[in-house]
């Protein structure tokens, strides 16, 4: 008979959904092993090369990595990816009820504005404040920006790569969806390099290398990052951000910092109007159609300390704690 975990957090970083999951699930698991080091946790899923690797960098060595083809049995299981590609409101039901009944306990973490649910999960946390559930209801539902998936790090600013203040950050998700990164350089480089100390980049782990090198020919003044310990030092740095929607971009509104969304997918652009709507982010479009007149905001100081002080207004403590709160009387 196999081990029976305390919790297991299942998550799938595949290169098509990017890190984000697996980085709030790392996230949540370092703190509750900081609240209880007895706690058996694991976490289970399909992972890129880059994502394992990664891994191995930010999770607690103690949290163990499930590598079985089995779902692991637990006392409390969470469940929290993207199913299909572009579409985070849907689950698959198979999927969603075979983790659910591996466990006592089922908790679903979601970032959807619709989330619509095959199955009933004991708890719901959701980062999103309007949130119109479909499908089977949950028993409890926890939504606000105050479980945005973001940890203390992005709070704390006297960990700075002091190298890149006052830089324009540029974080843009899996692999080389539509050459975002080579489309954003072309577009930006001149006008950003006159206009701020520097411009950088950070590439996700599963950046063709090829195609870096293509980037660092022709723009020889951009940095280019992969594979950092952490992003908060870098994020802390910069005088704007510029990312797509997802994980990063509540870390960066953690920061305090002017955001600035491209997107490569339709959903993205819904989400990351709904941040508009809020004031907490502008948005340049889709990489194949960017609007012109949004991208000269980066260049408007106003407007970057209009957006940083609302993020600052919104995002006051760390939502990775506020969900490590949330689970741990379910043990």
């Amino acid at each position: 008979m196999g081990v029976t975990y305390d919790l297991v957090y299942h998550c799938d970083p595949w290169p098509e959904i990017g890190n984000g999951h697996l980085k709030r699930g790392t996230d949540i698991l370092n703190a509750l092993h900081r609240r209880n080091p007895d706690l058996n946790l694991g976490i289970f899923g399909s992972w890129s090369h880059g994502a394992r690797a990664l891994m191995d960098v930010i999770l607690d060595p103690t949290v163990t990595i499930i590598e079985s083809v089995e779902i692991p049995t637990s006392r409390l299981a969470v469940l929290d990816t993207m199913h299909f590609p572009g579409k985070p409101d849907l689950f698959n039901t198979e999927k969603t009820a075979l983790v659910k009944n591996s466990a006592e306990l089922f908790v679903i973490v979601a970032s959807g504005l619709g989330p619509n649910l095959p199955v009933e999960c004991d708890v719901l946390i959701n980062h999103l404040p309007c949130v119109a559930l479909e499908g089977v209801m949950p028993g409890e539902v926890r939504c606000g920006f105050e479980y945005a998936p973001v940890s203390d790090e992005f709070y704390i600013s006297n960990d700075i790569m002091t190298e890149f203040e006052g830089w324009v950050i540029a974080v843009l998700g899996p692999g080389d969806k539509q050459g975002g990164p080579l489309k954003l350089a072309e577009l930006l480089y001149d006008r950003i390099l006159e206009a701020f100390p520097g411009f950088v980049m950070l590439l996700s782990p599963d950046y063709p290398a090829d195609k870096r090198t293509v980037l660092a020919e022709r723009f020889p003044k951009l940095r280019l990052l992969q594979r950092i310990p952490s992003v908060a030092p870098l994020l802390h740095a910069a005088e704007a951000v510029i990312c797509t929607y997802g994980n990063i971009t509540f870390e960066s509104l953690s920061c305090g910092k002017p955001t600035f969304l491209a997107n490569y997918e339709g959903f993205q652009n819904l989400y990351g109007w709904s941040l508009e709507g809020e004031k907490l982010a502008a948005q340049f479009g889709m990489f194949g159609d960017m609007d012109a007149g949004k991208v000269d905001l980066l260049f408007d100081a106003s407007k970057r300390r209009e957006l940083a002080e609302r993020a600052k207004s919104q995002f006051t403590r760390s939502g990775i704690e506020a969900i490590a709160n949330e689970l741990m009387p379910l043990f």
